[in-house]
């Protein structure tokens, strides 16, 4: 009876095995360039969106990243959607903004002053030279109280019906990017396409972080691999870009908007519904959006039951059963442990399924810490393994909670 259930989590871990060869091969196969791929003769007009809800140690660091960008400032626009933030959220992104122009106004006075010998007079918004002129459009606008638990996406969708831009791009109020971010992601788009999604990657010093940024790029890795083979399955709303007019075409997040989570991947998941719009993925170094990693186990524990709390939302069958397979797959390494004391073979497979586990995982860490240039992370990797295990089949329970706490709220 052992051997007989040995043999069935055997073959589960195959399964597990031959998902993640898989991936490490799709994922490999996409190519990634040093710079966009499509640099476009008119760039479209974008619409950045930052849902924002007591950010205030963050926000001013991500609105000066995105007023950094290397992209046309008429093309641009960026909305700050203040979540009923209770701190200085709001003050310190204007801040930011307001010392972008300071200093943006200082510099063509000091030209004109050195070009004249006189100070200049301040320039009129309208003036072809004038600091105004060299933003994007910038607003901070405040969530209408809600009744629902949705806040994400009904900041999303508020900014949404704001918005201008043809692209939407979202991201997330502790993020930062680089300067050519916003041209990388929007050289992605052609006639076809519909929705790109960028990479993320955590940062961190301590050893806790290390271990988020790496099992972190596994998923980004994945989600890239599930894109390139046509199948998408995971994306992450830090780093996330979809036409407008599509947005509309499936409804927003109309059926989906009862669900707390879900503004990134059960949107793409309509999205490629439609089956007529290409889903890319940017392998782009110059597109990776950078945030911190978790600090504390607690914050942790909060971030990723949030984060399985959709997928028992997912409407594609095929993506179900991956995800229940790869958790039994799981299940097996205690079980194999616990049955080893009646049976010690067990043990000796118990090994083995940890080799083959580790492996495969490699064979897309490997990938995906090359493409971040991280690959110092893998040293980390069998010393994972055991914890990895028990942090999958503890998140598969947590996430079917009926309620956890997010940013100061009960989500439910």
């Amino acid at each position: 009876m052992l051997l007989y259930g040995a043999f069935i989590f055997t073959a589960l871990l195959l399964f597990y095995v031959g998902y993640l060869l898989r991936c490490a091969y799709y994922f490999g196969q996409m190519k990634a360039n040093e710079s966009p791929e499509n640099e476009p003769d008119v760039f479209p007009r974008v619409t950045v969106i930052v849902p924002a809800r007591n950010e205030a140690v963050h926000i001013r660091a991500c609105v000066r990243a995105i007023l950094a960008q290397d992209y046309p400032a008429a093309c641009l626009q960026v909305i700050v959607v203040n979540d009923h933030s209770e701190d200085d959220t709001v003050s310190l992104a204007k801040q930011e903004f307001d010392a972008k122009l300071q200093g943006l106004t200082n510099g063509i006075e000091g030209r004109n002053a050195n070009a004249d010998g006189v100070g200049a007079e301040k320039l009129g918004s309208d003036a072809p030279n004038s600091p105004v002129s060299a933003l994007p459009a910038f607003h901070i606008i405040d969530l209408p109280a809600q009744t629902g638990s949705a806040y994400k996406k009904a900041a999303v969708a508020h900014a949404i019906a704001h918005a201008t831009g043809e692209i939407i791009i979202t991201t997330d109020a502790d993020c930062q990017m680089g300067p050519q971010w916003l041209r990388s992601m929007v050289a992605h788009f052609d006639a076809e396409t519909a929705l790109v999604s960028g990479p993320v990657l955590l940062e961190s010093g301590s050893t806790f972080g290390q271990f988020q940024a790496l099992e972190f790029m596994g998923l980004i890795a994945v989600g890239a691999a599930g894109i390139a083979a046509k199948q998408p399955t995971m994306c992450n709303g830090a780093n996330l870009a979809y036409r407008k007019s599509v947005f509309d075409e499936v409804g927003g997040f109309a059926g989906i908007d009862h669900i707390a989570s879900g503004d990134d991947e059960l949107l793409m998941h309509k999205i490629a519904g439609l089956g007529r719009y290409r889903i890319r993925f940017a392998k782009v170094p110059a597109a990776i959006v950078r945030t911190q990693a978790q600090e504390t186990w607690a914050s942790f524990k909060r971030q990723r039951i949030r984060w399985v709390s959709k997928s028992t939302h997912y409407k594609k069958q095929g993506i179900t059963a991956v995800l229940v397979l790869s958790y039994l797959a799981m299940l097996g390494f205690p079980l194999l442990m616990v049955g080893g004391f009646w049976d010690a073979r067990l043990w000796s497979l118990l090994g083995l399924h940890l080799l083959l586990k580790m492996l495969a995982e490699l064979a897309v860490l490997w990938q995906a810490a090359r493409f971040f240039d991280k690959l110092q992370l893998l040293f980390w990797l069998p010393l994972e393994q055991v914890a990895h295990i028990a942090y999958v089949l503890w998140v598969g329970i947590a996430g079917n909670r009926k309620s956890y706490e997010w940013k100061g709220r009960n989500v439910k």
